[in-house]
């Protein structure tokens, strides 16, 4: 049996303790590297892609107010409860303001129905597959600037993250996303008018990500009693449209730019009235739908849109102009067709693009209607 002397007995001590310390730092490291890494902050494109799909990945139910200001300052206020089964059952009833309570609107991948409660009548229109899924991400890029603030605000109890969208080219159309990173859901959105103050908000004063629904609850058969009426079209494939195509439509009238200055051609439906034959252009500048229909004109009067305003289109076209809650509508005449704009854009702006329009040589101005 050999001893240790007092000095080796230490150096071995030593020697140990170093051994467990150095042993106990791997662990510790090891452990930190195990720990999964704080997931990075998506940008402001992602989330803002993200968003455009979540609703075909989350149902949801909550309260939506959504209250709009015209250029004069006045403002009106629509409070709706939504139901959302994803991916594409969607209704929503109005509760607020008195004209419009009770009324509904009830979607699901093929058709919508509008409930009208003081008439009793329950509208159903085929829905239109005329866009893609997909965003046009690069389009939206070339038009619009995209950011994120760097704090998050809380609505209808939730984290948001804030994106805000600016058009390069309009200064119009500047827009607030207050979106959930987790879900994607847009819990609020602001859009502003030229001179900066608000056009229109719209938020979830609640919102429920585990929503319980009856079988009841997405068919129109909930509205007993009723007339139903049916509204029908045809639709066709978003493509290119040939020269043969459109010289088809309109008696040979239509007119379908490839692009309105920032705004590029998406997809075509025909509309199939009963006195009228209606096509329905639908553009994108990635962000916004512009919609131009033309129609074949019935009578000799100019078309007047209730509650519009005369506007100049050229130097020597005039149409009307009329403002909604949340999109505008303008129209001019031809001899032979009716041409309506129609877009979330203020007057002004649609105005612009309506100037834009190749109108056909032989249109007339509008004559105002007394």
């Amino acid at each position: 049996m050999r001893y240790r002397t007092k000095s080796t007995a230490i150096a071995a001590f030593t020697i140990a303790a170093i051994a467990a310390l150095a042993s106990a730092c791997a662990s510790s490291a090891g452990l930190r590297a195990l720990k999964p890494a704080k997931p990075a902050r998506p940008s402001a494109v992602e989330l803002y892609r993200k968003s455009l799909t979540a609703s075909d990945r989350f149902s949801f139910a909550g309260r939506q107010y959504i209250t709009t200001w015209s250029d004069d300052g006045q403002s009106s206020t629509v409070v709706t409860f939504v139901c959302h089964k994803a991916p594409y059952e969607y209704l929503q009833r109005f509760t607020t303001p008195k004209s419009r309570a009770g009324r509904a609107i009830l979607e699901n991948h093929s058709y919508q129905w509008t409930f009208v409660p003081q008439r009793q009548i329950v509208v159903q229109t085929p829905r239109p597959h005329v866009r893609s899924d997909e965003p046009n991400i690069p389009l939206l890029l070339k038009n619009y600037d995209i950011t994120m603030e760097s704090k998050t605000d809380r609505i209808a109890g939730r984290d948001a993250s804030i994106i805000t969208i600016t058009s390069k080219s309009r200064k119009d159309k500047a827009l607030k996303y207050w979106i959930d990173p987790y879900t994607g859901i847009a819990l609020r959105s602001e859009r502003y008018h030229a001179d900066g103050n608000l056009a229109s908000v719209s938020y979830f004063s609640d919102i429920t990500f585990h929503p319980k629904y009856t079988a009841a609850t997405f068919t129109p058969n909930q509205w007993p009693d009723t007339q139903v009426k049916q509204l029908s079209y045809k639709t066709t494939t978003p493509h290119k449209l040939s020269q043969s195509e459109v010289a088809q439509t309109l008696g040979k009238r239509a007119t379908v730019p490839e692009n309105i200055r920032e705004f590029e051609f998406s997809g075509m439906s025909k509309l199939a009235m009963a006195r009228q034959e209606t096509l329905h252009i639908h553009y994108s500048d990635g962000l916004t739908s512009l919609s131009v229909f033309e129609s074949t004109k019935l009578g000799k009067k100019a078309t007047r849109m209730p509650g519009s305003k005369p506007v100049k289109v050229n130097a020597t076209v005039s149409g009307r102009v009329t403002e909604r809650y949340n999109y505008s509508l303008l129209n001019f005449d031809t001899p032979q067709l009716t041409v309506t704009f129609l877009g979330d854009l203020s007057p002004e702006t649609l105005a612009d693009l309506a100037s834009a329009f190749p109108i056909p040589v032989e249109a007339i101005p509008q004559r105002s209607h007394r």
